[in-house]
């Protein structure tokens, strides 16, 4: 691709809104995907009539809530044969076992379910419900067993909402809330960029975009690079005891990674100092600031101690020092006063016995 395909395309190139998706509690806790945690909220809800009134309207049987109730919700119920069901429910007349699948294969023995939970509904005079509750349809199961699909469970759930907020505390509809939308996270329910497939797939723009994102990847993986030096050439200092590199290494479009340098605890109010050296396409940025954020004058003061002549070579913004964009070419400039100042911190904390 010739750098001069790539310079117009750019510049014809019309920036679309990118779209945010917003996560959920069970994406933010790190659990989507969990059989376990999906089954045991799943547990937890069902013990109410109306949300198991929904799961049973997908597969038409009925369940009267005036006339029938939950009496019973249980988890990884053992058969005869040692094997364990996901749920076991107990109506007035039902004994409904449920085998729940995100994105695992069906292995399971089937027909051993059943058999425990005919035998187990006929001891107790109930009618036994088996449903494979399923993220896709579940193609040639047996006669025995209904499939019930995720979406559809979440459909009837999001149809009764203003019911349901009645019947729940606020903070369980809130939890109910954010489980019926990891239901539809796990169905890949967010909306795709469409503005943006259809530019990619004119003429030979997917292969301009393959190139620019290749590149993208090696620019960011270069300056990644460089905050790696410059961590490991400012190694030796011991005030900072905590150094470490930070970059969006998810985000491909994220030009920026950062030397970290922190936990120097000064003065009696234990100031946390802390270095940044950013790394991005405009050069080499440094800034001092308190880790933990404290409002106070004293820090100011310590710091143009440590610093003698950070007026002239600082910027303040906000609760931090920044010193001006200096080339990514002057790599050494960058060292040579982030060595400086570091000494700087080193002379007076030698000279005061005030680190604790």
């Amino acid at each position: 691709m010739k750098a001069n395909d790539l310079e117009q395309f750019l510049k014809e190139y019309k920036a679309f809104k990118k779209i945010e998706h917003n996560k959920n509690f069970f994406e933010i806790s790190g659990f989507p995907h969990y059989e376990n945690v999906f089954s045991n909220v799943l547990s937890y809800f069902l013990t109410n009539n109306l949300i198991l009134k929904c799961l049973l309207d997908c597969i038409n049987t009925k369940f009267n809530t005036l006339d029938d109730a939950v009496c019973d919700v249980r988890r990884e119920e053992y058969t005869d044969s040692g094997k364990r069901i996901d749920i076991v429910i107990e109506t007035n007349d039902y004994i409904i076992g449920i085998e729940n699948k995100i994105n695992a294969p069906l292995y399971n023995d089937l027909d051993d379910y059943y058999n425990y939970l005919k035998k187990l509904s006929e001891n107790l005079n109930k009618r036994p419900v088996c449903i494979i509750l399923s993220k896709n349809k579940v193609l040639n199961i047996s006669e025995n067993w209904r499939n019930v699909v995720q979406k559809e469970f979440c459909n009837n759930i999001r149809n009764h909402y203003s019911e349901l907020i009645g019947q729940l505390e606020y903070r369980y509809f809130l939890f109910l809330n954010e489980f019926v939308e990891n239901i539809a996270y796990l169905q890949g329910a967010s909306e795709m960029n469409n503005e943006f497939l259809k530019l990619a797939k004119i003429d030979d723009n997917a292969e301009k975009i393959e190139n620019i994102i290749s590149n993208g990847m090696d620019l960011r993986n270069e300056l990644i690079q460089i905050t790696n030096r410059i961590i490991g050439d400012l190694n030796d200092d011991e005030n900072f005891t905590k150094k470490c590199v930070y970059n969006n290494i998810g985000d491909i479009g994220y030009f920026c990674s950062i030397a970290v340098l922190q936990n120097c605890f000064i003065s009696e109010k234990k100031f946390n100092f802390t270095f940044d050296i950013s790394v991005d396409i405009n050069g080499f940025e440094i800034s001092i600031f308190e880790r933990n954020e404290k409002e106070d004058q004293d820090f100011w003061e310590i710091l143009e101690l440590i610093i003698h002549d950070f007026k002239n070579d600082f910027t303040v913004e906000k609760r931090a020092f920044y010193n001006k964009n200096i080339s990514l070419n002057d790599y050494e400039t960058v060292i040579t006063l982030a060595k400086k100042w570091l000494k700087n911190f080193d002379d007076y904390i030698k000279s005061k016995d005030n680190i604790y």
